[in-house]
């Protein structure tokens, strides 16, 4: 049996995280939170032919919020790129499960 996730918890900026940011319109979440999907790795997680759109949620044991969604044709063939925001994040220490299997170790079995 899996073990239960911890809650998840927004990682949108406060309103004095907000404050204190040099611009003068703050991002609503920090940068280090951004990734980036392109073609290859849209195809690997069954989700290049999906039409996802702008404010679209994924779960990725963290909901992601859609930022960005591109596409070109070229010579080479057709490119997909999907940008996200980690906007909650469900986080625990596996080393704190040092008694008992580890929820990775139990998910990722051979």
């Amino acid at each position: 049996m899996v073990d239960k996730l911890p809650a998840m918890v927004s990682m949108e900026m406060t309103e004095n995280e907000k404050e204190e940011y040099s611009k003068p319109s703050p991002p609503q979440y920090p940068y280090g939170l951004c990734i980036s999907l392109c073609q290859d790795e849209l195809e690997k997680l069954n989700l290049a032919d999906d039409d996802l759109s702008v404010g679209d949620m994924l779960h990725l044991h963290s909901l992601a919020k859609v930022t960005s969604v591109s596409s070109y044709d070229s010579e080479n063939g057709s490119h997909k790129r999907v940008e996200l925001v980690l906007a909650y994040i469900a986080a625990e220490d596996e080393d704190d499960e040092n008694e008992k299997e580890s929820l990775t170790t139990k998910l990722y079995k051979k």
